[in-house]
């Protein structure tokens, strides 16, 4: 249910009523769960999402958009309102975001669900990623 290849088929058994969004939703939670220190989680933002897909889907039978129901993580540069988006600097942290960035907001105007900003190095700029001030963890 979680690999990637998989995706366009979590979407089909969704329009059919074989699956929820809630229930592909905890399936990834469940596969994240494992990267947790390298990644900064929006567990119950994504839930109330989801749920609110499902509701929707229940009453009109008509997925919205492309993406619907499919959870996504974006990467820490990207503003989530009420999230941090620190961009690794470790001053721009407890600093929630306003609004949704455009890409956020497109894509859960797509349906898409986010569930998870990854980390990332201090202002994205390095060739690897060894060291993350925010999260202070190594990967």
């Amino acid at each position: 249910m979680t690999s990637i290849p998989k995706q366009r088929r979590n979407r089909a058994r969704i329009a059919k009523e074989e699956w929820t969004s809630s229930r592909v939703l905890e399936a990834y939670i469940a596969r994240s769960a494992m990267a947790q220190a390298e990644a900064n989680f929006l567990y119950e933002d994504a839930r109330k999402r989801a749920k609110e897909l499902d509701a929707e889907f229940a009453t009109t039978k008509t997925l919205r958009g492309p993406f619907r129901g499919v959870p996504f993580s974006v990467k820490d540069n990207y503003q989530i309102e009420g999230h941090n988006a620190t961009t690794g600097l470790t001053a721009w942290a407890n600093n929630p975001g306003k609004k949704d960035a455009r890409l956020v907001a497109q894509l859960r105007a797509a349906g898409a669900i986010i569930f998870v900003k990854t980390n990332v190095p201090q202002t994205m700029f390095a060739f690897e990623c060894s060291v993350k001030n925010v999260f202070n963890c190594s990967g």
